[in-house]
């Protein structure tokens, strides 16, 4: 394999289990693998380790400083609090039907019997279930909206990119740089979020949308997210969110379009779910257990962040090594899904081996663990 899969096997090759690494925008890492030392890591004590400081200076000018994930301590827990009940899983069944019909407006247009790039038409689906479902957009404002969230995602996968992400590269240069075209489409999405925001406020109890959720939110102290901590949340769900899940659903179309035994086995499962030609609902997807372990077997073979990063607020032993303060730590979510002293024949693609099964989640944690 290529690119960080690539870079992350020779290094296990050359280093073994657990290494240093120097990342460019963040210090030195030491790189754990064994799910002990990764459950060390991910049960500290409050306070022993962060993870919002190590992406910050690389993401804050990026998702903005409110953004959960460059956020520590007592300001991240208050983010966390207000946004978890309108991303609770509970509330997915009120989201399913369009999340359906979106999906199948997209695939109706994909070409028969020739090849076509999937990755746009997957994140095509993703942009519209965001901006149907947490904003509440429709007609001239989704186009809007779709039209600059695209544009900054075309953005962030050109060779741009790297004016964007590397922070010795942000140089405004009299407005022509990348740099300077990313913060003003930031800045016109931002203005056409505030339109919204306010919108939602005006209609508060008559929507049904994430966003009008957000807005109503309120901390203990009956406190709600200023509009800046609200559109830094809502641009990390557009961009973040849109690429992780793009990416995500791309490796499962891989595996399973070059597998047909799978692709038959997840057929027959959804035929006996539903009735053959019948329409897919939400009671039936928590009964599609073949599904959800091929998901979940993309998840572990090609996970789409490759490690989470921590730094030490002060000293800690993890595994065998004493740590001072500010040394980097990383949970190497890639190494410990491939390891083959934890997983049976680790290269090979086997739903099988979640059926029926509760992974451990200091050994299977695609998407990172702990809070």
């Amino acid at each position: 394999m290529l690119g960080p899969y690539g870079a992350i096997e020779a290094n296990r090759r050359r280093y073994g289990n657990t290494f240093t690494v120097q990342p460019m925008t963040q210090p030195r890492m030491v790189v754990f693998s064994d799910p002990d030392e990764i459950r060390q890591i991910f049960t500290a004590e409050p306070g022993e380790l962060v993870g919002g400081e190590p992406a910050a200076r690389l993401l804050g000018p990026i998702l903005g400083w409110n953004s959960l994930v460059v956020l520590d301590g007592d300001r991240y827990l208050r983010h966390r609090r207000l946004m978890m009940p309108p991303l609770h899983q509970e509330r997915m069944p009120l989201y399913f039907r369009e999340i359906v019909r979106i999906a199948d407006e997209v695939a109706d247009q994909w070409p028969v019997a020739r090849p076509f790039k999937i990755h746009g038409e997957v994140r095509k689906i993703l942009m519209d279930v965001l901006l149907r479902t947490i904003f509440g957009f429709e007609d001239e404002r989704l186009a809007q909206v779709r039209s600059l969230q695209g544009r900054i995602l075309d953005m962030v996968d050109s060779p741009s990119a790297g004016f964007i992400f590397l922070p010795t590269l942000r140089r405004k240069l009299g407005g022509y740089s990348p740099w300077s075209r990313f913060l003003q489409l930031r800045a016109e999405l931002a203005s056409l979020l505030s339109e919204e925001i306010a919108r939602c406020r005006r209609e508060a109890g008559s929507r049904v949308d994430v966003l009008s959720l957000l807005v109503a939110a309120r901390d203990e102290a009956g406190n709600a997210m200023t509009e800046q901590e609200l559109f830094d949340e809502l641009f990390t769900l557009l961009m973040a969110g849109t690429e992780t899940t793009t990416s995500a659903l791309v490796w499962l179309f891989y595996h399973i379009l070059a597998r047909p035994e799978v692709m038959a086995k997840l057929r027959a499962e959804r035929d006996r779910e539903t009735g053959r030609g019948g329409r897919l609902m939400p009671e039936h997807v928590q009964n599609l257990s073949y599904l959800d372990a091929v998901v979940k077997e993309s998840a572990r073979l090609t996970p789409v962040t490759t490690d989470v990063a921590r730094i030490l607020k002060r000293p800690k032993r993890i595994g065998a090594l004493d740590l001072p303060a500010g040394a980097g730590v990383s949970a190497g979510i890639y190494l410990v899904h491939h390891r083959p002293d934890v997983w049976q024949d680790p290269e090979r693609f086997n739903p099988d081996r979640f059926i029926g099964v509760r992974p451990d989640p200091y050994a299977f944690f695609p998407f990172g663990g702990g809070d």
